[in-house]
């Protein structure tokens, strides 16, 4: 899928920014088979596999033969490269390196094993990564902090990390007994400990944060930027309406 955007600039402004944008969808030509037959998009039939659930690369085929027996004519991979510490299916640690729980192993190595599934088996199959779902120690992160969501590059997430923050503090203070005198134990087994628990969230904790303050408006900023912008728009359609 590709995306095209426009932009207007005059000599008043350097740019509006994106004006408008289109976006193109190419259907690919996925060929199966030693005769590169082309598979038809509507007859795809697809199965998603946990690869990191795999084990060993050498004992992929005799797992991924469920699919093909099953009918599956394409096979989705999670990705294939070198997991975090989470092991989620996504989560990347080193997007240049294959995972260690698949074997000594290159690319190429499973290049071979693809090849099989679409040369004789006719079975098609793709591979994706999501590069925001690097893990934390990933050495990309650490050379480059900026790629990362953060409170510093995405400021909107100030206050959910306040709001976390918050919990992991009162969560230290339930497990230290500090709320016992207050109707809310260590250990909350009973509804009426859940009601305390809220009511001190409520009551104490969430005012001292003052979250609200994130969502007020500079409403002189934003009316001057409002009203600049709108002049902007009229000097420009004077300058480029015809003149009767």
């Amino acid at each position: 899928m590709f995306k095209y955007f426009f932009l207007i600039t005059f000599a008043i402004r350097k740019s509006l920014g994106a004006c408008g944008s289109i976006y193109v969808q190419v259907e690919p030509h996925i060929r199966v088979g030693r005769d590169k037959q082309i598979m038809k998009i509507e007859s795809i039939r697809c199965q998603t596999v946990l690869t990191k659930c795999l084990g060993p690369l050498s004992s992929w085929e005799s797992k991924l033969k469920v699919a093909k027996e099953s009918g599956y004519n394409l096979i989705h991979f999670t990705p294939i490269q070198e997991l975090a510490g989470s092991r989620s299916s996504y989560s990347l640690k080193d997007q240049l390196r294959i995972d260690p729980g698949y074997g000594t192993v290159k690319y190429e190595d499973v290049g071979r094993v693809v090849s099989k599934l679409r040369d004789e088996w006719g079975i098609a199959s793709i591979c994706d990564i999501v590069l925001n779902h690097t893990g934390n120690e990933s050495p990309w992160l650490q050379d480059h902090p900026e790629a990362t969501y953060s409170c510093f590059t995405c400021p909107h997430l100030r206050p959910a990390f306040l709001f976390d923050f918050l919990l992991t503090k009162i969560g230290e203070d339930v497990e230290r007994g500090m709320l016992e005198m207050l109707g809310c134990p260590s250990t909350i087994e009973h509804e009426n400990h859940l009601q305390a628990l809220r009511h001190q969230i409520m009551t104490q904790y969430l005012p001292k944060i003052k979250i609200h303050e994130f969502y007020q408006v500079d409403v002189e900023k934003y009316f001057t930027l409002f009203v600049d912008n709108v002049s902007a728009f009229y000097i420009f359609d004077s300058l480029n309406s015809p003149k009767k």
